[in-house]
């Protein structure tokens, strides 16, 4: 069969973000190795460059190529910490101060104080991962890590020292922020307050239900306010408030778990009437708070607050409730108001509620940008305007700020940056955090100038304390070399174990220099290599420090570090392919004498994923709680967190299981219907406070401890969905029963309902399958899943097949054979030539060469570094594997 010619751009990130250029160049004939024009000016040169670094074999890295490829990736942070150094280091740290601590803390833990440490992980877990991150980076001492956090502390409070001044020097002339920014601080934090009492109903007929236990005549809900069904007549205030305090007390029980009302006589409100000689309830409610009931209740809310609850708890409070003068009824709501649904996070909401407003706080209208003449009773004080500027002084200092001040003082240092790759490193961050961060244009801030200034062994130069600093080449290249030396090796190392491998390589060993395929390697010159160097001869890679005056073959040399354009070749092509072949070493078909690790091997892994495999329709009945009164699900991620009561979950299982057998009282006809119905009469019901508990039913006690029952519609779930593990194995055992009955892949007559409760962080669960789809079959025959090793190699070559291969070799796949390859086979290939996986294999074989001495360092002491960073390295990849299993 004819080899199908491959598309050799494939792959390339660099080339998919060039023009589409091929063609020009066929067209203009542009040739290789043309690019002899003067030199620009040179770049400062260490004084060891052929020195060995790193011994690949036959193969030696020197220094000079060390030092290119240092300075690509790690010189643009190196200088920073060497200029930001010097001229910070009259900052004075006290690394015992509370301060100090607290930023420390922030950047390590995330949290200023570790009590507010929130997660799984415990704060020395998180210092080992923040102790290997650092590590990785080249920080590899205790010593080294705190000067790195002091020297962002200092950074830290020079830009601040800096801003606070600034601030101070716009105070002279008026404000330091644009008026806007006060009226839009005021506006969103200045914000109405109101004193309510909110009662939340699972249903509006549950709601009406309650009002009629206490008194109150539900045929004559009107807009004028209450009726009360003893008299006929209209209920005065007292008796609305009085009544809003009995159903409040009712609904709410559980937060005292049933002990004692919330509300209470002569408690918390007291007055006397004028008119009586007696105390009675206070119906003013002046001494109602969130700390003097229990940790549940609240009744004083921001309409932020009221917002964030349910924004129809904002709209009724705050818009439509009124404080009327002789027309109380507009205070309260007549009828019960149904939780909106709109706002995102709020869209599963439910239930209806009833509110009593009591008071409310309404900021003025204030406006900032006043006019003397027409707004003279809206200007704030100068008390609120520094209130508010206080606020904002401290919201707006951010990163950028101290990025901003630091760019500043760096600039204004007189830095000169002698070599132009370095030089476009730092001015390309500094025009992309001034134009694109700070979205300002050219002019609108200060231009970091290049030089054209000269200098054989000094990367930059700059002012401090009126002395000039210099950093010289040789002391950069050390200090890199010492922190990044062995991160810098491992590419070195990979290309090596890669190109000089004929088992990864098949055209080109740049080490040996053997050619194994000359018609490939020209294919590759004269596509990809062609690419690059007409681009370079456009000047595209000025940017980066080489402009085309620079020289191809120094360009090569510094920005890809080969030293031809077939090094090159087989750099940007053969190495992805390489990648992928290397990948097929971790794993085989099935175990081996050298891969005896079953989960090493295709078999197994396809067979992982036909033993998990689930996937069906099911509803679900939830009993969950909803102490915050939202009429959304609270979510219990850790039990030492739960709210849950062991009353509410020994109820919530017995509720759930009498819902199920309830469904022989129903009319419906479908099981999800007749479920329906039963979690209607239940969302409704009222429960008697005349009697004792073991004389309820489930329901009245469920309500009473308050249970919620939600009933979610079939929805198709399967393994790989993301639900809770618990949903998941529980779903798995009613799709293996159904398996069993060899009912897979239908709907089922009667759908299969869990035997039991189960838990999660929503709550309590019982699930009913009402459909399978069946597993993913080979053959038509339904009797065949997993693919043989000779069914892959042949979808395998397939997948090379194009527009060119001759119709008469051309490989036919099955439709079955090839969707079940694409469920099988396909996600083990991703997972096993994952890049997490790759590195770590890489991790080990490295460490395999360095350990037989093939790969070795010319400072022997480096052994050391490379042991640390590759366990460090190690960990991190197995974690995230772990993760992803």
């Amino acid at each position: 069969m004819s080899k199908s010619k491959k598309n050799v751009n494939e792959k390339k990130p660099f080339l998919a973000i060039l023009p589409v250029a091929i063609g020009l160049i066929l067209i203009f004939g542009i040739s290789l190795g043309v690019w002899a024009f003067s030199g620009p000016k040179a770049n400062p040169q260490i004084s060891n460059p052929n020195d060995p670094f790193l011994s690949l074999g036959d193969w030696v890295v020197t220094n000079e190529k060390l030092y290119y490829s240092l300075r690509q990736t790690y010189s643009y942070d190196e200088i920073l910490r060497f200029i930001d150094t010097e001229l910070l280091k009259n900052i004075s740290v006290d690394i015992n101060s509370d301060d100090y601590q607290e930023f420390r803390n922030e950047l390590i833990y995330g949290v200023k104080k570790l009590e507010d440490l929130e997660g799984d992980k415990t704060p020395e877990e998180i210092l080992k991962d923040f102790e290997d991150n650092m590590t990785i980076s080249g920080y590899f001492t205790e010593a080294e890590r705190e000067a790195y956090i002091e020297l962002q502390y200092r950074r830290e409070k020079y830009a601040r020292q800096k801003y606070e001044e600034e601030i101070a020097d716009k105070k002279k002339d008026g404000r330091p922020f644009d008026i806007a920014k006060y009226q839009t601080y005021y506006d969103e934090n200045y914000l109405t307050t109101v004193k309510a009492i909110t009662i939340l109903f699972d249903t509006e007929q549950q709601a009406k239900n309650v009002l009629e236990k206490f008194g109150v005549d539900i045929e004559k809900l009107t807009a004028n306010g209450w009726v009360s069904k003893a008299t006929g007549e209209a209920m005065t205030e007292k008796e609305v408030k009085q009544t809003f305090i009995d159903m409040y007390n009712y609904m709410y029980r559980y937060y005292n778990n049933g002990a004692e009302p919330l509300l209470k006589k002569d408690t918390h409100y007291e007055v006397t009437e004028p008119e009586d000689e007696t105390t009675v309830e206070n119906i003013d409610f002046l001494d109602l708070s969130s700390d003097n009931v229990n940790k549940y209740s609240k009744f004083i809310f921001t309409s932020k607050e009221l917002d964030d609850l349910n924004s129809q708890y904002k709209t009724t409070l705050i818009s439509s409730l009124k404080l009327v003068d002789d027309a109380f009824y507009k205070s309260y709501t007549n009828s019960p108001v149904k939780l909106a649904t709109t706002k995102t996070g709020q869209t599963n909401a439910s239930g209806y509620f009833l509110a009593l407003k009591i008071e409310e706080t309404i900021p003025k209208n204030y406006v900032f940008d006043y006019d003397d003449k027409t707004d003279a009773d809206r200007i704030p004080d100068e008390a609120l305007f520094d209130e508010i500027e206080e606020k904002l002084i401290e919201e707006n200092f951010n990163d950028k700020v101290v990025s901003e001040k630091m760019f500043d003082l760096r600039r204004e240092s007189e830095l000169v940056i002698y070599d132009s790759v370095i030089e476009m490193l730092f001015k390309n961050a500094y025009d992309n955090f001034f134009g694109t961060t700070l979205s300002r244009k050219k002019g609108e801030y200060p231009e970091f100038k290049k030089t054209k200034a000269k200098s054989k062994d000094t990367v930059l130069s700059f002012t401090s304390g009126g002395q000039k600093i210099t950093y010289k080449v040789d002391d950069l290249f050390n200090t890199l070399k010492n922190r990044y030396e062995v991160n810098a090796s491992f590419t070195f190392m990979n290309t090596y174990l890669f190109l000089n491998n004929k088992e990864f390589n098949e055209v080109y060993n740049p080490i040996t220099k053997e050619v194994y395929d000359k018609d490939r390697l020209k294919e590759i010159i004269d596509q990809d290599v062609k690419m690059y160097s007409y681009y370079f001869s456009m000047n595209y890679f000025e940017s980066q420090g080489f402009p085309k005056s620079y020289g191809w073959k120094r360009f090569l040399n510094e920005y890809f570090l080969v030293s031809d354009e077939k090094e090159l070749a087989v750099q940007i092509d053969v190495l992805p392919d390489a990648k992928t072949k290397f990948a097929k070493t971790f794993y085989t078909y099935t175990v081996t004498e050298t891969n005896t690790d079953p989960m090493n091997t295709l078999l197994a892994r396809m067979q992982k994923i036909y033993d998990e495999y689930f996937s069906g329709s099911v509803f679900n009945l939830i009993a969950y709680v909803d102490y915050n009164a939202d009429g959304l699900v609270d979510i219990t991620e850790k039990e030492d967190k739960s709210d849950w009561t062991n009353e509410q979950k020994t109820l919530a299982q017995q509720l759930l299981n009498k819902i199920f057998e309830d469904i022989l009282t129903s009319t419906a006809t479908s099981l999800y219907d007749q479920v329906n119905e039963i979690v209607g009469r239940f969302n409704n019901t009222v429960y008697p406070e005349d009697i004792d508990d073991t004389e309820m039913t489930i329901y009245e006690r469920a309500k009473k401890a308050g249970l919620h029952v939600k009933l979610e519609p079939a929805t198709t779930y399967t393994n790989s969905s993301s639900i809770v593990d618990e949903f998941k194995a529980e779903m798995k055992a009613l799709f293996l029963q159904v398996k069993e009955a060899n009912q897979l892949g239908t709907t089922l007559q009667h759908p299969l309902v869990s035997e039991n409760p189960f838990s999660t962080m929503y709550g309590y669960h019982k699930i009913a399958l009402v459909s399978t789809t069946d597993y993913t079959y080979k053959n038509a025959d339904k009797t065949e899943t997993i693919p043989t090793e000779e069914e892959i190699e042949l979808y395998e070559k397939s997948l090379l097949q194009d527009a060119n291969t001759p119709e008469d070799e051309k490989i036919t796949i099955s439709a079955e054979l090839k969707a079940a390859l694409e469920f099988y086979y396909d996600p083990v290939k991703n997972f096993f030539q994952s890049d997490d996986r790759i590195s770590l294999g890489l991790i080990d074989y490295r460490s395999e060469k360095v350990a037989s001495g093939e790969i070795s360092y010319t400072d022997a002491s480096l052994k050391a570094k490379f042991e640390t960073i590759s366990a460090a390295l190690r960990k991190s990849a197995l974690e995230t594997i772990e993760e992803g299993e």
